[in-house]
């Protein structure tokens, strides 16, 4: 009876090892799910991105993270996310990584964006030279008198993120290749407590990306810095217009980098973000889109 018992179990594993076992769903561009991650100072404007992806393909969904740029970076090479937003490119040793993983990662440019320099509204300085910046990052000038535009008296208190916000590897890396730690005063999590800080304190002088002083009302006013064509204006602010035409000395790009797939959701969302009505948004929200949307206006001549 107990062989038999045997027979009858081993009959019926065979059995249910020979059903076809139900195939998982292929995902397509418009079909499936995606996590993005994305540095904190562009969560909002790639919200916008997703949500409008959505309600154009109802059968997609799309969740959004904010994180610091070095978070989202490594998220990606351990591919535990397939896209992410940042405000620099992958560094040689990140691709290198990448390589070694076999992992095929995406890279599109999807935007230029610029840091901006701000400080108190009562701080009478309205201008700066890209020298000195060097030199406050690097610890050189610490007091607002040892600045030639400057009118304004006592120490200096230089506030950023922290070490892993693209910000703080943009000024080390990109535009000062800086080989020392910077030499910052008050080191805050995110841009939004950067701005609300320097908005409260007169000695602060904050370095945000333009994202993070869109839209905010008094207390805080933006520095115009030597520009990088001379020939045109000595300084330029971070408007939309001089980051376009290169005017403006400290602007980036922005990246949307995605793995897996090539028909995937993160490709289809990636697509869709460089599409005129994804760089509308990207517009929108203060950057300079890579593909400038336009208006076709029909002129009767009749």
């Amino acid at each position: 009876m107990k062989s038999a018992a045997v027979f009858v179990i081993l009959i019926s594993i065979s059995v249910a090892a020979c059903r076809k076992r139900p195939e998982k769903p292929e995902e397509t561009a418009t079909k499936g799910s995606l996590v993005v991650f994305v540095a904190q100072s562009y969560e909002d404007f790639i919200r916008q991105e997703a949500n409008a992806y959505v309600r154009s393909y109802t059968d997609v969904s799309i969740s959004v993270s904010g994180t610091s740029t070095r978070e989202a970076i490594v998220h990606l090479l351990n591919d535990s996310v397939q896209c992410i937003c940042v405000d620099r490119p992958l560094n040689d040793e990140e691709r290198q990584v990448a390589a070694k993983a076999e992992l095929i990662v995406a890279e599109n440019k999807i935007g230029e964006g610029a840091l901006a320099l701000i400080v108190h509204e009562s701080n009478p300085m309205e201008f700066i030279g890209f020298q000195d910046i060097k030199d406050i990052l690097t610890g050189s000038k610490k007091s607002w008198t040892a600045l030639k535009e400057s009118r304004w008296a006592g120490d200096m208190n230089l506030v950023l993120t922290g070490r892993n916000s693209g910000t703080y590897e943009i000024l080390l890396n990109h535009f000062f290749k800086i080989q020392s730690p910077l030499t910052v005063t008050t080191t805050l999590e995110t841009e939004k407590e950067v701005v609300e800080y320097t908005r409260t304190h007169p000695q602060a002088l904050g370095i945000v990306s333009i994202a993070a002083v869109r839209n905010v009302a008094g207390k805080t006013k933006v520095l115009a810095v030597e520009s990088a064509n001379v020939m045109d204006e000595l300084f330029v602010r971070p408007t939309q217009l001089n980051i376009y035409r290169a005017l403006y000395p400290l602007h980036y790009s922005l990246y949307l980098y995605t793995s897996g797939s090539s028909r995937g959701v993160g490709a289809g969302f990636s697509t869709f973000v460089r599409s005129m009505q994804g760089q509308k948004i990207v517009q929108d929200a203060g950057f300079v889109p890579v593909v400038i949307p336009n208006r076709i206006i029909q002129i009767n001549t009749e």
